[in-house]
């Protein structure tokens, strides 16, 4: 792996990335958006996309993404 190419441990990467299992929860409130729906304020809609994509936990940001 040293030896491999940035594309080739992209590809590596995403291959690992795409033998996780979905969790179907998280699935659901990407699908629906109904956190960010039933939002009645910009601040509540700021919380909202925060829950889902929150910038504290990198892991899970790559996990949604």
């Amino acid at each position: 792996m040293l030896k491999t190419s940035p594309i080739e441990k992209l590809d590596q990467l995403y291959s690992l990335f795409a033998k996780l299992p979905v969790n179907k929860a998280l699935r659901k409130s990407f699908i629906t958006l109904s956190s960010v729906r039933e939002a009645k304020s910009q601040e509540e809609v700021a919380k909202a996309w925060t829950d889902l994509l929150d910038p504290t936990a990198v892991f899970k940001l790559l996990y949604c993404i």
